[in-house]
């Protein structure tokens, strides 16, 4: 081996171990974040009161066959747009796969796909844009502060 190759694995192992890092502090901090949601999702005073209602009828209304995945069946509820036309049926395959409709469920899935999936994005964007120096001074903070630790999907959770 020349010592440029030398170099490259090393840097390769040390890229490796810092990506490492940073999703495993990001699972610390969401499993955190997790417990504290879990006690306080019914609670209207953390949690917009209402708004998982709207997911968690269209997925019951997906499940049993009552309403289309993507489309609106009464033009008149122009009100629905605002909502993710995804969320639902992502909710619907939570239910199908737990076998439970509820917001725990739900919850029970999404904390732990967010924790790995999220610094993974961000890492890569800052990599792509700005480099590793920068990816990997972004990636850390971000996942390591409990506040933004919660997801904007969990808001709507109640």
């Amino acid at each position: 081996m020349t010592t440029l190759e030398n170099h490259r694995n090393s840097l390769t192992g040390r890229r490796v171990l810092w990506v490492l890092v940073i999703v495993l502090v990001s699972f610390a901090v969401r499993m955190g974040t997790a417990h504290f949601v879990a006690e306080h999702l019914q609670d209207a005073g953390w949690f917009q009161f209402g708004s998982y209602a709207i997911f968690d009828e269209r997925a019951q209304g997906i499940l049993d066959g009552e309403e289309p995945a993507f489309f609106l069946t009464e033009a008149s509820r122009t009100d629905l747009i605002q909502y993710p036309p995804a969320f639902p049926v992502l909710i619907g395959i939570v239910y199908t796969v737990t076998g439970e409709r509820s917001a725990y469920a739900v919850h029970r899935v999404q904390w732990p796909l967010d924790a790995v999936i999220s610094p993974i994005l961000i890492l890569g964007i800052a990599v792509t844009v700005f480099g590793w120096r920068a990816g990997s001074a972004v990636g850390l903070p971000r996942r390591a502060t409990t506040a933004s630790a919660s997801s904007p999907v969990l808001g709507c959770l109640t």
